[in-house]
């Protein structure tokens, strides 16, 4: 049952499985695939926490006058991301949209910047991580509420609203 599968991993996991299948096929439920979307939303988690511990999250940052080659192909990602989501959930077509935001959190922001500046904390790595990471939490704000919420509640104190929900 959904009730005995969300106590135990919690809602979102079981918002972020369904929000990414597409309706036309069939979803098989299983305990594996669940693990799964705990471990793709425990990146992003880990990521954001990673985040706060090496920057100063809670302010919102200067924009540098100068942004790098890797900050920029982040910040242009990102860019491109906001716009595929939009584009799908207009078409109705939400696990696309999904989709996408997972594969830029685990593959564009985690995998790929997150391994390039694990040792930079310049003025430039705070401003590109803090937008990336606020932004994609904006972004999967709709499909799994309370991850969202409580990511930006415990990385973005002083951002300028009080939840997620109202930007």
């Amino acid at each position: 049952w959904f009730d005995d599968a969300a106590e135990k991993v919690g809602a979102d996991v079981m918002r972020w499985l369904y929000s990414k299948q597409d309706t036309t096929k069939e979803l098989l439920f299983g305990w594996s695939p669940l693990k799964d979307e705990y471990r793709s939303l425990n990146v992003l988690w880990n990521f954001a926490k990673y985040a706060t511990t090496n920057f100063n999250m809670s302010k919102i940052p200067r924009k540098p006058l100068r942004i790098g080659s890797m900050g920029k192909w982040v910040l242009s990602k990102l860019e491109t991301l906001k716009q595929e989501v939009t584009e799908n959930l207009e078409k109705f077509t939400p696990h696309l949209a999904a989709l996408a935001i997972e594969d830029f959190y685990l593959n564009t922001l985690s995998r790929g910047y997150g391994q390039m500046i694990r040792d930079d904390t310049s003025a430039e790595v705070n401003y590109v991580l803090y937008t990336a990471i606020l932004d994609t939490l904006k972004l999967m704000a709709p499909f799994v509420p309370f991850v969202t919420e409580k990511i930006y509640q415990e990385v973005y104190k002083n951002a300028g609203e009080e939840s997620i929900h109202l930007f």
